[in-house]
Parts: C-alpha cells; sequence; structure tokens
C-alpha cells in the first residue's frame, strides 16, 4: 500500500469511528499509545472497536490496553468471567467475549510496540491455554455430573488430558494460528 492509499485509508477510518462515536468517547480512543497505527494496520481491531463498543471502552476505562499481564492474572480474569457460568451456549458466548477483548488488547498492543514479540507470542499462547483448559474443566464437570465419571477397565476414575501441540505446545502462537490439540484418557 503506497504512502498516499495509507493516508486515504487513516483518514477514512478515523471518519468512520467519529461518526460511530460521541466527540468525547473518539477522544479517549485517539489519546491511547498507538491509535493511528493500530487503526491503519487492523482492519478486525476497527470492526471490533465499532462492533463491541462496550468491550473497548472496558480496555479503556481498566487501562489494559497498555497493560502487561503478570503471570497467571489472564487465568484469573477468564475464571471470574466464567465462575457463574452454567450452561454450553453461555460458556461459548462468554469465551467468544473474552477472547474478543483480549486479542483487541494483544494486537493493540503488538501494533503500538508496547510488548515486545515474545510478550505478543507468550500473550496468544497463554490466551489459548486459558481459554480450553477452562472450557474443558467446565464441559467436563458437567459430563460427570449428568453421565458419571469415565473409568478404565478397573473402574479406576480418568480425567480427560489435553495436549496442546504444534505452535501451541512450543508457545508460539501468532495472530494467524489456528490450535492443535489432542482430547485423550490416560488408558
Amino acid at each position: 500500500m503506497s504512502e498516499t492509499q495509507q493516508i486515504s485509508r487513516l483518514e477514512s477510518v478515523k471518519a468512520q469511528l467519529i461518526d460511530h462515536f460521541d466527540a468525547e468517547q473518539y477522544s479517549a480512543i485517539s489519546s491511547v499509545t498507538g491509535f493511528e497505527a493500530v487503526i491503519n494496520a487492523s482492519e478486525y481491531v476497527v470492526q471490533q472497536c465499532l462492533r463491541k463498543t462496550e468491550q473497548l471502552f472496558e480496555l479503556l476505562d481498566r487501562q489494559l490496553l497498555e497493560k502487561s499481564y503478570q503471570p497467571g492474572e489472564l487465568r484469573t480474569l477468564f475464571c471470574e468471567q466464567i465462575e457463574q457460568v452454567e450452561d454450553e451456549v453461555t460458556l461459548a458466548r462468554e469465551l467468544r467475549i473474552f477472547r474478543r477483548l483480549q486479542m483487541i488488547r494483544i494486537i493493540w498492543r503488538d501494533i503500538a510496540r508496547l510488548a515486545p514479540l515474545n510478550e505478543t507470542l507468550e500473550d496468544l499462547s497463554e490466551l489459548a491455554d486459558v481459554c480450553v483448559d477452562e472450557a474443558v474443566k467446565k464441559l467436563f464437570g458437567w459430563a460427570v455430573a449428568k453421565s458419571g465419571m469415565p473409568g478404565d477397565a478397573g473402574g479406576k476414575a480418568q480425567e480427560l488430558v489435553v495436549i496442546g501441540m504444534g505452535k501451541l505446545g512450543a508457545r508460539e502462537l501468532n495472530l494467524s494460528s489456528d490450535i492443535d490439540l489432542i482430547f485423550l484418557y490416560p488408558e
């Protein structure tokens, strides 16, 4: 994309955002570090900001766009979000909301150069790990409550094991990575 095209796109996106938000909201968004770089580089972030305005302002209000998480913090946030969830439909919705919020945060921090590459890769890998692990815990618990605990031939209880392969297993997920999982029982 030429410099002229980039400037034109940036002005077009700014106009979209100005039309969508009131002056105070737009001012809050545009003052965040890396604003122009992010809206110029990420159609995903722009679309999520327009579609899910409340999530963008949650990130702004909690100052999460510029925040680096400590180990375990992402898991704590997700566990708090799904603590009261009691069915698969709600769990799926909460997973999407959490993933979307965190992806905006990770992408923003990456493009705005607020996070080094290794932190971005770790954040993406941790996001996948946390979402899979905590969702499986919920789903497995519901399955056990409904159908009983799975067991081996001798009747010994068998916990479900989930193994992340490829880039997830190596903690090298990037923005375009999918995740490869193996679900198994010990026996």
